[in-house]
């Protein structure tokens, strides 16, 4: 289901194919049955495809001039998607095991996605629009989900998970907002929501079965969530805008199954 989704998102395009000047484009592939199709248009792109075992499948699709794709993956049936408009548009993706996919979606100009799984069933993606966004997944594991929506500019959206079944979903909608997320464990789940500009949000989380979420409207709002354990609960939510950092919610959580709702805090004069 992950490998078809990715396939759905991604654009068809014609293997090797190059449109402009100056494009440059290497595939190498050691093994059996293994995919790659690479389409540039512009001038100046840079796409670089290294598969190592069998049934692997990679594509690229870059529109634009100077866009950068380096795609690696290693193993048996991982799957790989590209997919760059616009300028000086980066991207490194890089797999490690079996059944693996991973999908970066960028239209803008300087934008940057790095992509790195170890282990097995694991799935990321990455869709930013606007400029000078960047996203950072890295998984280990089995069967994490790792999800970054960046629109507007200047965004920063960053993923970090080890373990098994663990799901961390950012969107960020405006400019300046930063997320962070990082999990431990098995089967934590993590959710931020950023809408405005300068939000920034934290969550850490080491366990198993925790989960936490963020919902911040406005503009210059902090919030940090750290849980450890099982079975803890955070939700958060803030609004109200201030000219530096503002709004400020900590939360630690170090108890078993312990379910709390936090309320907002009213913005500050």
């Amino acid at each position: 289901m992950q490998k078809k989704l990715l396939l759905a998102l991604a654009v068809i395009v014609m293997a090797g194919s190059a449109f402009g000047q100056g494009n440059v484009s290497t595939v190498t592939s050691t093994g059996s049955g293994n995919s790659a199709t690479v389409s540039q248009t512009g001038m100046l792109n840079k796409s670089n495809v290294s598969q190592f075992g069998n049934s692997n499948t990679a594509e690229a699709q870059q529109v634009g001039a100077q866009n950068a794709a380096d795609q690696v993956q290693t193993g048996d049936g991982n799957l790989i998607v590209v997919d760059q408009s616009g300028d000086a548009n980066l991207s490194y993706q890089d797999q490690t095991g079996n059944n693996n996919a991973a999908g970066a979606f960028q239209t803008g100009n300087a934008n940057e996605v790095t992509q790195g799984q170890l282990g097995d069933e694991n799935f990321a993606i990455t869709v930013q629009e606007g400029d000078g966004n960047y996203a950072e997944q890295s998984q280990e594991g089995l069967a994490n989900y790792a999800d970054v929506l960046q629109i507007g500019n200047g965004n920063t959206g960053l993923q970090a998970q080890y373990g098994d079944d663990n799901v961390a979903v950012a969107d960020n909608f405006g400019n300046g907002n930063l997320s962070w997320q990082v999990q431990g464990g098995v089967a934590n789940d993590a959710y931020t929501h950023l809408h405005g500009d300068g939000n920034q949000s934290s969550q850490y989380q080491d366990g198993a079965l925790n989960t936490a979420s963020t919902w911040v409207h406005g503009t210059n709002n902090l919030l940090y969530q750290d849980q450890y354990g099982l079975f803890n609960e955070a939700d958060v939510e803030q609004s109200g805008s201030q000219t530096s950092p503002g709004n400020t919610r900590k939360i630690m959580r170090t108890f078993l199954s312990q379910r709390r709702l936090e309320t907002p805090i009213p913005p500050t004069s």
